[in-house]
């Protein structure tokens, strides 16, 4: 399941470390709740997940998402 290049940088990471878990994409997919062609459609960079799915995934993978907070701009 090698992203596309052309993906996002963190779902990218996401998705490899998805790939590294060993299981098919439709067991991925399984776990996480959503369709396997869904699931494929990301990889390919043909859609883009939302938040909830970014975070199924992630849990999925074992990894832990955070959002950091923005800097305010000086001014």
């Amino acid at each position: 399941m090698a992203p596309d290049p052309h993906i996002d940088p963190i779902v990218a990471e996401l998705l490899t470390s998805l790939d590294r878990l060993g299981a098919s994409q439709l067991t991925i997919a399984e776990r996480a709740g959503i369709s396997g062609p869904y699931l494929c459609q990301i990889a390919a960079g043909k859609r883009q997940p939302t938040l909830d799915v970014i975070h199924r995934l992630a849990d999925v993978a074992g990894r832990r998402l955070s959002l950091g907070r923005g800097r305010r701009a000086k001014g």
